[in-house]
């Protein structure tokens, strides 16, 4: 695969212009580390849609890719304010939401809520890509799930499309996954942000259900927006480096990196099978929809309820 054969090349570069992720007291990692891998990552996704049938909805998906992906690369290499980084944000997205308009979903409903899902997910994956592997695996979980609900519309080249985004972040794993040698960056988890959120808001608008084209982003949507609302409570900038996701939370319980990504990623697929079993009768739709909220508390609570376990261990010694 491109992503798996080229991030050698990528690691040597970065090294060679300190492109480095300097670690600090809110990092996972505790090495400088090369940061821009991600940049493989999409030119490999977007290089694996050019085999496939290139429709409407995946030439916009495409650009939305790209987009997300130069603009993650910019801060990588220097970094721009919060405001315009929220712009051209929503300004990568409107290629995504114009392929979308075909569909059958209102204009006036799919422009704001297309709009905050791709900014949303966009965000969230780079908010959540603080553990070695937790995005990579992210983007496969994911990946398959959308696969599997494309499947069912009746979307075969979308569901190629995904299933080339599994790729890609396969072919990245063996260089992130365990003692890291590059991250993917803002390029990366831009990229894999964009095109998860893309996916979600095409298969909404070409008919399937929802919570089917919701149920990839469950997990990293609710830790996030459980993040953001407890620190607009606080009255703290929610951009800020902080340690308080619940991915990062159970890293501060001791366990490793490799434990929570399979944790999280576990979790993403689950709810992604949910979503597309839930798209075969209207029984199943409210069960898995139970079922998807109930495990997105569960992960929510994981560490109150380790912690609560390991207390308990120590006190019956």
């Amino acid at each position: 695969m491109l992503s798996l054969a080229v991030q050698p090349f990528a690691i040597r570069i970065l090294h060679r212009r300190a492109v480095l992720d300097v670690p600090n007291e809110r990092s996972s990692h505790s090495v400088p580390t090369p940061r821009g891998g991600g940049i493989v990552v999409v030119s490999a996704v977007l290089f694996g849609w050019l085999f496939v049938a290139w429709e409407k909805p995946l030439v916009g998906l495409g650009l939305t890719v790209l987009a997300a992906g130069l603009l993650g690369l910019f801060e990588d290499l220097g970094g721009v304010s919060v405001g315009v980084r929220l712009l051209a944000q929503l300004a990568c997205g409107i290629p995504v939401l114009v392929a979308a308009s075909s569909g059958s979903v209102s204009i006036w409903l799919l422009l704001p809520i297309g709009a905050l899902v791709v900014v949303g997910a966009v965000n969230s994956v780079n908010f959540m890509d603080g553990v070695n592997g937790i995005t990579a695996e992210f983007g496969i979980a994911s990946g398959l799930g959308f696969a599997l609900v494309f499947g069912t519309i009746g979307q075969p080249a979308l569901a190629a499309a995904a299933l080339v985004v599994a790729a890609g972040c396969t072919g990245f794993l063996p260089y992130n996954a365990g003692r890291a040698r590059i991250f993917l960056g803002d390029s990366g988890s831009y990229g894999i942000g964009a095109a998860a959120g893309g996916l979600c808001v095409l298969a909404w608008a070409l008919g399937a259900q929802p919570e089917a084209a919701a149920a990839p982003l469950a997990i990293y949507v609710a830790d996030t927006g459980a993040v953001v609302l407890r620190r607009l409570r606080a009255g703290e900038p929610i951009h800020h480096a902080h340690r308080t996701h619940v991915y990062q939370r159970l890293t501060d319980l001791g366990w490793s990196h490799q434990k929570v990504a399979l944790f999280v990623s576990t979790l993403t697929l689950a709810c992604g099978l949910l979503g597309w079993v839930g798209t075969f009768g209207l029984a199943l739709r409210v069960m898995t929809d139970i079922v998807i909220i109930a495990l997105a508390a569960l992960y929510l609570m994981s560490p109150r309820l380790i912690a609560h376990a390991a207390q308990e261990r120590r006190e019956s010694r």
